[in-house]
């Protein structure tokens, strides 16, 4: 990884990235265990560290784990209903999508669970419309047809939410939208989502790399050469996982954190962990990742600066 000490030039993309001042962010593992419930996989760990969804190798199910108890609960065992769901801050409300076969036509619902007293209520019918659930800084909401729906406690509906378009980046606020195009044109865009703060966009483009922007699509920078599933850490430091391969098969994969300010890289796990999805809360000071064998573990972590 290029040290983000001095400027650097992307040639592919045409960005001169900006020499930038500041102290390095490194995290260190502090202590690392199992986490013993059997096989799980894709892990999305609640803001505040407290609760942990987490689903099968084909998104069938979705369980929920308190990380003070470590009792799980089954909250769906739908086909689908693992992928993506999405955890307020304080992990008291889950939203999922079921899915089901209607001929050949796929349709999906919304569901909402209540950690806290158990149960799920249907938010919207099973149908053929292009639903996203969508968090940021703990809030949750549901884009149906860019229109969006969401708890009028939090202020859901007039936060802000990024999401991907494939070729372009869509900045929402309650139902304005406006369409980013930071990359050049041809570029596509892949595991989009906003900084706690609302300040940055992450992103992946899955042939030049692991990127931020700011929030109007300006200043796109590259934070890692390559790198799949990102999350933030916190405003300042991106999780992700790098992997190496043989054509075939994956044959190394460990996680990575990376300070989105100076480029300064932390190897959390060895590429012998073939670990494959993370997720973070920088209040309780946790990660969560997942192997290719369905072994979740937990990270206790050091922020340096």
């Amino acid at each position: 990884m290029v040290n983000m000490k001095k400027c650097l030039i992307l040639v592919s993309l045409g960005l001169l990235l900006p020499v930038l001042s500041a102290n390095a962010v490194k995290l260190t593992v502090k202590n690392s265990q199992i986490i013993d419930i059997g096989e799980a996989y894709h892990p999305l760990l609640s803001d505040n560290g407290e609760k942990l969804l987490y689903t099968s190798d084909n998104y069938r199910g979705l369980h929920v784990l308190d990380m003070g108890s470590m009792n799980s609960n089954e909250i769906s065992s739908s086909e689908g209903a693992g992928y993506s769901p999405v955890i307020n801050f304080d992990g008291s409300k889950v939203y999922y999508r079921n899915m089901q076969l209607d001929g050949r036509l796929r349709k999906r619902n919304v569901m909402m669970y209540d950690c806290i007293k158990g149960g799920s209520v249907e938010v919207l019918p099973m149908g053929r419309s292009d639903v996203k659930l969508m968090q940021t800084a703990g809030e949750i909401a549901v884009l149906n047809d860019d229109k969006i729906m969401g708890d009028d406690e939090s202020g859901a509906k007039t936060s802000v939410y990024a999401y991907s378009m494939h070729d372009r980046i869509v900045v929402q606020t309650g139902n304005v939208l406006k369409e980013l195009n930071p990359l050049p044109s041809g570029s596509r865009y892949l595991w989009v989502k906003l900084s706690p703060d609302h300040k940055k966009i992450l992103f992946v483009e899955p042939f030049e790399g692991v990127f931020v922007c700011d929030i109007d699509g300006t200043n796109a920078k590259r934070i890692a050469e390559d790198g799949s599933s990102p999350s933030w850490y916190g405003n300042n430091v991106v999780l992700f996982t790098r992997s190496q391969d043989d054509g075939y098969h994956v044959t190394a994969s460990q996680i990575m954190a990376v300070d989105v300010n100076t480029g300064e890289e932390s190897q959390l796990t060895t590429p012998e962990s073939m670990a494959e999805d993370a997720s973070g809360s920088i209040t309780s000071g946790k990660i969560v990742y997942s192997d290719a064998n369905g072994t979740l573990r937990l990270l206790e972590i050091n922020v340096v600066e």
